[in-house]
Parts: structure tokens; sequence; C-alpha cells
């Protein structure tokens, strides 16, 4: 792990908030977490502070932190970022516009311990990402496999999650 490994986050004060600091007290990866309530700020702690990785309330008003996580994503900028969703509709379009991972309100610590891996330092980057669709007579589901390469060992760990 680099040194002042930092941590942006993006969302609103309130009960979200205050939960996810409880959380992220348990990660010993994380040196700073910057905290911004909206884009505007969030825009300029990202060109000042150069965080490691992001983590964005993807239900702020107008928009806002879609457009953030797509400007970002296409951007020349090699950032993870979490998106933090309120329900599993907006799974899909948050990965579309270019979350590495994705936070279903409610999700556990063990959720978002796997959300920030590439803060632990032995992930160099993502590999693939793949995402399959099935559709059968009692509904759909997604499985979405990502896999990243470990530092030294060129080992790959790969992860599945099934959205149904």
């Amino acid at each position: 792990m680099k040194d002042n490994t930092s941590l942006l986050v993006v969302i609103e004060p309130g009960r979200k908030l205050e939960s996810l600091r409880v959380l992220l007290q348990g990660f010993d990866q994380i040196d700073r977490v910057l905290e911004t309530k909206g884009v505007v700020s969030a825009w300029r702690m990202f060109a000042s502070e150069s965080p490691d990785f992001i983590l964005i309330d993807m239900d702020l008003p107008n928009n806002e932190s879609w457009q953030f996580l797509e400007k970002v994503k296409n951007g020349s900028h090699c950032i993870q970022i979490a998106a933090l969703v309120s329900d599993s509709r907006q799974v899909q379009a948050a990965q579309q516009a270019g979350a590495d991972s994705v936070l279903v309100t409610g999700f556990s610590a063990t959720d978002l311990q796997i959300a920030l891996e590439p803060l632990q330092g032995n992930v160099s980057t993502r590999k693939s990402l793949n995402r399959t669709t099935n559709t059968n007579g009692t509904g759909t589901t997604s499985s979405i496999t990502w896999e990243m390469l470990l530092k030294g060992d060129h080992d790959y760990l790969s992860r599945t999650t099934t959205i149904t």
C-alpha cells in the first residue's frame, strides 16, 4: 500500500454518511477520508487532492453524480470509483456509466471491503469485466465477473456477483 492513501466520499450529510463513517473506521488501508457533499466541491477536491479512490452517492440532486462518474471515467483518469445506489435497478446504469464497483443501500462491511480491495496495494489493475444476462420464465439473472491482476504474482483474482 502506498503512503497517504486517500478516499474521496461524495455524499450529502445524513444517515448514509454517518453509517459510512462508522464502516470506514475499520479500514487500515485508508489514511485519509476526504468528504464532500456535492459534485462542485468534489471536482475541486478531486483536482487538488488526487484521491486514490472515489465513493459516490448516485442519488445526489439533478443527476450530478451520474455526470461526475461519466466525466471522470471517460477522462484520462485511472481511478477506481464505487457507486452507492439505492436499488437494484440502478446497478446496471452505474456500471454502464463506468463504476468499478456498485454498493446497494443496505450493503455490508464485507461488500465495502470488496469494493475497496484496490486500495490494499496488492491489486494492480482491473483486467476485464464480463456481463452475462439470462432470461428465463422466472425472471432475469445478471452475472458480473471481474478480474484483477495481483502485483508480483501475475495471478488473477476473479469475483462473480449475481443480481436477480
